[in-house]
């Protein structure tokens, strides 16, 4: 998927949520049980807020690290 700000491809993964950070950007393949900040950004994740967050599937995200968006797909 190309981002729409820039037109660069942009990276598949998903949302998640961490007991420390509570909201997450984690590419596709990347182990779901990181809780470090270290852990988090050497994967090339991407903290999105610290904030509690309601439990709910993770679903699939992309990220633009260029513009720093993150387009995410749902199901009704």
């Amino acid at each position: 998927m190309n981002c729409p700000y820039c037109n660069k491809e942009m990276e598949k993964g998903y949302i998640s949520d961490s007991r420390r950070y509570r909201m997450l950007w984690l590419p596709e393949g990347t182990n779901f049980f990181l809780n470090t900040k270290k852990s988090i950004t050497k994967h090339n994740g991407i903290i999105l807020c610290e904030l509690p967050w309601l439990e709910w599937e993770a679903p699939v995200a992309y990220a633009c690290k260029e513009c720093k968006k993150v387009i995410i797909e749902y199901e009704d």
